[in-house]
């Protein structure tokens, strides 16, 4: 992804590929950070969310999706013949991302589904 991102952009931005449980910015840098369907790959979130708060700067944002757990996921990937994945996922619902946002000293301002159907059907 990085390497077809940098094509794309071709030298108009910066791509930096890092972990998210240690990013390699200087505090209070950013006004917003995004997990883009990332953040149930996270084994540690709590951990993302300090370094999230710690490159933000004082008036700075946090947004996350990710997928939700849904009921029959592993027979609909069957039934489409998808192939299954072996990267560790941990789905939450958003009541919990809301409550791990609040722990993380976030304020959440929204918590909603982002799409009307869960991504698995589109």
């Amino acid at each position: 992804m990085v390497r077809i991102t940098k094509e794309k952009l071709n030298g108009a931005g910066d791509v930096v590929q890092a972990d998210a449980e240690d990013l390699p910015f200087k505090p209070s840098v950013f006004d917003d950070v995004v997990s883009v369907r990332s953040f149930h790959f996270l084994p540690h979130p709590e951990a993302f969310l300090s370094e999230a708060d710690r490159v933000l700067k004082l008036t700075g944002r946090v947004t996350v999706s990710f997928e939700q757990s849904v009921r029959g996921r592993e027979a609909f990937r069957k039934l489409m013949g998808l192939p299954s994945s072996n990267a560790k996922r941990t789905y939450h619902s958003n009541p919990q991302v809301a409550l791990i946002m609040c722990g993380a000293k976030f304020e959440a301002l929204f918590s909603g589904n982002g799409t009307k159907l869960h991504l698995l059907l589109y």
